[in-house]
């Protein structure tokens, strides 16, 4: 009989923990790192290199893949929110490989934000994300946020 030395096996998850992480826990784990300190990097590198987003804007450019259009907008989230939070309201496992998470942005709009300058103001909105997981990376995603109440609360809207 083979037997498989216990430190082997704990080397092993140690080296990849993400292959023994449940799609719920890189959903957790990734909302961590986008409202931490952690470098644009890290989120970017949430995501395999052939990510599709099932909701790309229609307005953003061709040249860019899927992976690198949905990067941007957290850069302009952390300079126009220093203290953005997303409260994980709802987390559950869809599928094998997917979780969907019912989230609550807020944030004080303290920097400018898509060139919009500061207004100082406390905002809120939710949103919905689906991610589906492979290889402990994001390689589809659907979501949908209320973005015209976020530019409503800061005034850049009617």
């Amino acid at each position: 009989m083979f037997k498989i030395p216990a430190l082997s096996l704990s080397v092993i998850f140690l080296a990849s923990p993400f292959l023994a992480q449940s799609p719920v826990e890189l959903l957790t784990s990734f909302y961590e790192t986008v409202d931490g300190d952690a470098p644009l990097s890290e989120i970017a590198a949430a995501y395999a290199e052939d990510f599709i987003d099932h909701d790309r804007s229609p307005t953003a450019p061709k040249a860019l893949s899927d992976k690198e259009v949905i990067v941007g907008p957290f850069s302009e989230l952390r300079s126009g929110f220093s203290d953005m939070t997303h409260k994980l309201d709802i987390v559950d496992p869809v599928g094998d490989n997917s979780a969907m998470v019912y989230w609550t942005f807020s944030g004080t709009h303290d920097g400018t934000f898509f060139a919009i300058p500061p207004s100082g103001k406390v905002i809120t909105l939710n949103g919905v994300d689906i991610m589906k997981f492979k290889d402990g990376k994001v390689v589809e995603q659907w979501h949908v946020e209320e973005l015209m109440s976020m530019f409503q609360q800061i005034g850049a809207a009617q």
